[in-house]
């Protein structure tokens, strides 16, 4: 039996055959092969995407998300500076080219990147939990504090951000350390 990926693609080669020039079948061909760790094919058609239509922002930011999923952080930050300079919105290449500098040990830089993905609009437990992770690593308890808080209003699961909590509002700790323990 076919898994998703394989459906997907297949469904998109379909589309091809009769509109070769079609820029979502062949982003959706893309990404069925980024999804199942084929990352060259999936390069393969970013590429064609982006022959097709040079400023495609699905097309920049996909390819700068397989370098980085690559480890090729030059190739992706190239990409990304790219996507952002046409469709600076796309908070998603912002966060990506944070954790291109996190992956790095950057992480002043990779800050830099996140914030302005935040300032943009992005909110996800995720950004917010490595925001405020950094935050604390550079001694910005009050950022870091309202971040982990703003991260438990998106998923209060995060059992880790309560430890985290404790540790930064010692005074409170026992509270967070229930909640964490009812999780």
């Amino acid at each position: 039996s076919q898994n998703v990926e394989e459906i997907a693609i297949s469904e998109s080669k379909n589309v091809l055959s009769s509109d070769p020039t079609n820029l979502d079948a062949l982003t959706n061909i893309g990404n069925g092969y980024y999804a199942s760790g084929q990352y060259d094919s999936a390069l393969i058609y970013y590429d064609k995407v982006l022959e097709l239509d040079p400023q495609n922002s699905s097309g920049l930011y996909n390819k700068g998300l397989t370098f980085y999923s690559k480890q090729d952080y030059a190739k992706s930050m190239e990409m990304l500076r790219q996507c952002i300079s046409l469709h600076p919105d796309n908070t998603d290449a912002y966060i990506i080219m944070g954790d291109n500098h996190y992956s790095q040990d950057q992480f002043t830089q990779a800050l830099v990147w996140y914030k302005q993905a935040y300032d943009k609009g992005a909110r996800n437990s995720g950004l917010l939990n490595i925001m405020a992770y950094l935050y604390g690593q550079q001694n910005q308890k009050s950022e870091a504090i309202r971040l982990y808080k703003e991260t438990l209003q998106l998923d209060s699961s995060l059992v880790d951000v309560y430890n985290r909590l404790a540790e930064l509002e010692p005074n409170r700790a026992d509270w967070y350390k229930k909640k964490a323990e009812a999780w």
